[in-house]
């Protein structure tokens, strides 16, 4: 007797169900990862330890967190990538430009690449496992393209890799004018 109390929602949350899962509502997301393993800080002298800075594990693991959220390294990745041209985002910004009428379409671009790419971008540590030495880390990178997603794990990835080479080389140059400016002090002593 009362069977449109039971078809009527039925079919109401079918043709709901349908309509979402179209692929212009419910695009697929894909991911891609790198692992990276961080090599634990060199011992110093002791006399050294205290004039140059040896961070621990868990000091570098909160730098390169903050690093990869930087607006900098994001904008060298956009770079790269050459997201910049992507239709999608140009055409978001250009219908935004009534919104934000103090921002230029690249200075629209920019900032939702920012947005995008801080949200896109994780950063996960073994540390919190039991047992872990805690100097890998998972780089996971999610998109709606498979190439899109592998292209920006690379970027970052080399963009990591490359500023921790960096940083390396001006920490070993910043050792070896200390070392050379303690020599010349010496030899005037003697």
């Amino acid at each position: 007797r009362r069977w449109l109390i039971v078809l009527v929602p039925t079919a109401l949350a079918a043709l709901t169900a349908w309509i979402v899962t179209l692929p212009r509502f419910m695009r697929p997301v894909y991911q891609s990862s790198a692992t990276l393993m961080v090599e634990f800080p060199q011992m110093l002298a002791p006399g050294l330890s205290s004039l140059l800075s040896n961070p621990s594990m868990a000091e570098q693991m909160a730098r390169l967190q903050s690093q990869i959220q930087s607006t900098d390294f994001l904008k060298d990745v956009v770079t790269r990538t050459g997201l910049q041209e992507d239709v999608s985002i140009r055409r978001w910004a250009s219908r935004s430009q009534r919104r934000y009428p103090d921002l230029s379409l690249d200075e629209l671009v920019d900032l939702k690449l920012m947005d995008y790419l801080r949200n896109s971008i994780r950063m996960s540590s073994d540390a919190s496992r039991p047992g872990a030495i805690g100097n890998v880390i998972r780089i996971t990178v999610q998109d709606f393209s498979a190439e899109g997603a592998r292209t920006l794990v690379q970027t970052v990835t080399q963009s990591i890799i490359e500023a921790n080479v960096a940083e390396q080389v001006a920490q070993v140059k910043s050792a070896g004018d200390f070392s050379a400016a303690q020599f010349q002090e010496y030899q005037v002593k003697l």
